[in-house]
């Protein structure tokens, strides 16, 4: 009995203390959970326990909101370069379309003066075809002159009729000879002018009414009565008529209602004379209309 007790205390004294177990699983939960962190400024707060040691540490706000008032700064600078880069952009814009502006202009001037010279060379070119061709009718009329001479006069000697049968047979025979080589030169100059007018017709027309509508523009832009004078230069060929009615752009009405007694001057016989708006006619253009018909001078029409 005696040495059973002593050994059941024994064993009691020998198992170490684990009164500090609990509290370690506890320390450990902490330490996962309590981390809290302020970014606007007020406590930035980190708990480290370990060994049941708490360590503590407060960043105070004015050393967090430093980095901020840096941000917002440079924010503001960024907003300034985007400014001046847009507006240096639209410049870079506007001096490329002036330059594309002046390109055209320059393109405009060369295909004119390509167009010129195009002319100039058909027009050498035809000239020099029509000397050639009356250069060869010449000779082969002489040649042909000087043949049938020859036959003519060989025919004295062998026989009239039957000389003048070959003398005329030959005659045809080369001057049919001569028409086809004349003929077949004409043709090749037709041919070479049909060429270049090919090859250049299309771009010709489009610069003529490029020009011709530029030109047309500006003149009505610049003189606000010229309706009024095309109208005069119209109105002196018009044939005698008791009516006439003259329709005009409406922007132009008041202009030519305002020179209505000049225009009337220009017609002896006319009694009725009529100035009504037509909005399909475009400035600088007109229609009259009188009692043998109308005369239609509109400028798309003349285009």
């Amino acid at each position: 009995m005696g040495m059973g007790i002593i050994k059941k205390n024994v064993r009691e004294q020998n198992q170490p203390e684990n009164t500090n177990i609990p509290n370690q699983k506890t320390n450990s939960k902490i330490l996962g959970n309590i981390i809290k962190q302020d970014f606007l400024g007020k406590e930035l707060i980190s708990l480290d326990i370990s060994n049941e040691k708490i360590s503590k540490k407060i960043i105070k706000k004015e050393e967090v909101a430093l980095p901020i008032n840096q941000v917002i700064e440079e924010i503001k600078d960024v907003n300034l370069v985007s400014k001046s880069s847009i507006e240096f952009e639209l410049e870079e814009e506007k001096k490329k379309y002036q330059k594309l502006n002046e390109e055209l202009e320059q393109k405009i001037n060369e295909q004119k003066q390509k167009i010129e010279e195009i002319e100039k060379q058909k027009k050498i070119i035809i000239e020099e075809a029509q000397k050639q061709a009356e250069k060869i009718i010449q000779e082969a009329i002489n040649q042909a002159q000087k043949k049938a001479k020859e036959i003519l006069d060989q025919a004295v000697n062998e026989g009239f009729q039957k000389g003048y049968q070959e003398a005329q047979e030959q005659v045809n025979n080369i001057y049919q000879q001569k028409i086809l080589q004349i003929q077949q030169e004409i043709n090749n100059v037709i041919n070479i002018r049909q060429e270049l007018i090919k090859e250049f017709e299309k771009e010709i027309v489009e610069l003529a009414f490029q020009i011709a509508e530029k030109i047309i523009n500006k003149k009505i832009q610049e003189e606000q009565s010229v309706v009024t004078s095309y109208l005069a230069d119209l109105l002196a060929k018009v044939e005698r008529s008791k009516s006439i009615t003259i329709w005009v752009n409406p922007q132009e009405l008041e202009d030519v209602k305002n020179s209505k007694e000049k225009l009337k001057y220009l017609l002896e016989d006319v009694e009725n004379l009529n100035i009504a708006p037509d909005e399909r006619i475009e400035k600088g253009g007109c229609i009259i209309e009188t009692n043998f018909g109308k005369i239609d001078s509109r400028i798309s029409t003349k285009l």
